[in-house]
């Protein structure tokens, strides 16, 4: 998969752009609301003892969490992506059972120094949502489930004609929005010359969610550099540094929970009480208004950051065509 298959894609998560482009490979979203991670299987499932997540190798450095670090990366930093699902994987060991990703970066190139900037802002909105019953609707088919059970009607006729002509909370309008927004920016700069080559870049993802309160929302922060230099006939070095900066937050109750709570919620119960939106009204079950304020019901914030590092050196032997002898080193923090 090559960079233009990659960035031509606007997801947040980039992974989510192999989808459909390699035969045999399922990516599944793994998490909900923003900043969500995807999961890559790539041989079918596994039992639920086993991990059928895949070996990911970026810039020739195994990383061993995951997925996590990969589906993190700045998709404007990624020359290519290749997969490997047959036996060729085993040379990276037992690791690669559930098959390979290789990730090559971008690398600098003899020339004067060009810059590349890239701005997307996007909208992004459920494709479907059911419609939930008005209050009109709810009270009939609660009588009707008390006549059905053999039970008596849970409205009287009177209590009945008032629900009827009762107004209609709409829970889900109250706490969610149509739509949400998100942007990614990304500024690089790459050139060289005969002894060294360069590439370097900062990017920035900002992903809001649906809530009214906007108490939920992603924002990632990436840099990178890739050197190359050639020390002596035959002898050259690489090295590679980059790091990631991400934060998330969300109401403790957490997306899922509020979500739920639109369901639940009763259509004849008033959302604010003298429609005082300073006031939340009584809920017999969740309030979703009130868990997904963050002012309200607590909030969730996870912050994470981490710097990778790689030195390798490369000795080119003379007079043997095509041999050399390379040594790598890592360090991830």
């Amino acid at each position: 998969v090559n960079s233009e298959d990659i960035v031509g894609n606007k997801d947040a998560n980039f992974i989510n752009s192999l989808n459909g482009k390699v035969a045999g490979v399922n990516i599944n979203a793994s998490s909900s609301g923003v900043g969500g991670a995807s999961k890559v299987v790539m041989r079918g499932s596994k039992a639920i003892s086993q991990s059928s997540n895949a070996l990911y190798v970026i810039d020739g450095i195994p990383q061993d969490i995951g997925g996590n670090y990969f589906q993190r990366l700045n998709p404007q930093d990624i020359e290519s992506i290749s997969i490997i699902k047959d036996a060729s994987a085993a040379v990276y060991g037992l690791k690669a059972a559930n098959g390979v990703v290789i990730v090559t970066t971008n690398r600098g190139r003899k020339g004067k120094t060009k810059f590349n900037y890239n701005m997307t802002y996007g909208w992004q909105k459920p494709t479907d949502m059911p419609r939930m019953a008005n209050r009109s609707e709810w009270a009939q088919m609660r009588n009707e489930a008390n006549l059905n059970a053999g039970g008596t009607p849970y409205f009287t006729r009177e209590e009945l004609a008032r629900e009827m002509a009762g107004a209609t909370t709409d829970w889900y309008g109250l706490t969610m929005r149509d739509f949400s927004t998100q942007q990614q920016h990304n500024l690089s700069a790459s050139g060289g010359t005969d002894k060294i080559t360069y590439y370097v870049s900062l990017g920035y993802v900002q992903e809001n969610g649906l809530l009214r309160s906007k108490d939920l929302n992603y924002n990632k922060y990436t840099f990178r550099s890739n050197l190359t230099a050639k020390l002596a006939k035959n002898f050259s070095a690489d090295v590679n540094i980059s790091g990631r900066y991400d934060t998330k937050n969300s109401p403790s109750a957490g997306y899922h929970n509020i979500f739920y709570g639109t369901r639940t919620a009763l259509p004849n119960t008033e959302a604010y009480a003298n429609g005082n939106p300073e006031y939340l009204g009584y809920q017999r079950f969740i309030n979703p208004i009130a868990i997904a304020d963050s002012d309200i019901s607590g909030y969730t914030q996870n912050k994470n950051q981490m710097l990778t590092s790689s030195l390798s050196l490369k000795y080119d032997v003379p007079f043997v065509k095509g041999l050399s002898v390379k040594a790598v080193g890592a360090f991830d923090n």
